[in-house]
């Protein structure tokens, strides 16, 4: 890919527990992104915030060590936490250590995509890393494609099979964010 792309290199170990396929223990998700890393063929590693702050610490150590970026991530695929639950985490995020703090809900309601959109606008101002945060599923689809209104400072969407409920395809994702930006 290194050889391919003239992009960033996102690695990203999805855990069980966080909608992935499998769960590694701490020491082999340790190892995983250690090894990863000290390839320095990527350029920013995901680390999932509830590994617990310990692991945490560990692996943004090791990823900083060998310059690669941090996205510190946290999915709940039940529910939309709420506004103060959602700050407290991205807050968290950054005092971490995160360079990039992403946030990933289910809501059940409309409302809660509002209560997201609301959040994402306010933390992009508060806090000094950047910020990512998205709604999943159908109703949460708007919230892909307006992070440059709230503050979400970027969108993921699928070259291919899609990793998270409501992903767009990569396609459509342009068409829609080139209408945005059309004058």
């Amino acid at each position: 890919l290194r050889e391919i792309l003239q992009c960033p290199i996102l690695f990203t170990y999805r855990s069980l527990r966080e909608g992935g396929n499998i769960q590694l223990t701490n020491q082999e998700y340790v190892e995983l992104i250690k090894t990863v890393c000290e390839t320095h063929l990527i350029d920013i590693v995901d680390i999932e915030l509830m590994s617990g702050n310990e692991v945490v610490f560990q692996l943004i150590e090791i990823a900083h060590q060998n310059q690669v970026k941090v996205i510190m991530s946290n999915h709940d695929f039940d529910k939309t936490p709420c506004f103060s639950d959602m700050m407290n985490r991205l807050e968290q995020m950054e005092i971490l250590g995160a360079d990039i703090c992403k946030l990933a809900v289910m809501p059940i309601t409309y409302k809660d995509v509002i209560t997201l959109l609301n959040m994402t606008l306010e933390m992009s101002h508060k806090l000094e890393r950047p910020i990512v945060t998205m709604a999943m599923g159908k109703i949460g689809v708007i919230s892909r494609i307006t992070g440059e209104l709230t503050g979400s400072s970027m969108t993921f969407a699928s070259a291919g099979k899609i990793s998270a409920p409501g992903q767009m395809n990569v396609i459509d994702m342009q068409v829609l964010l080139e209408a945005i930006h059309h004058d």
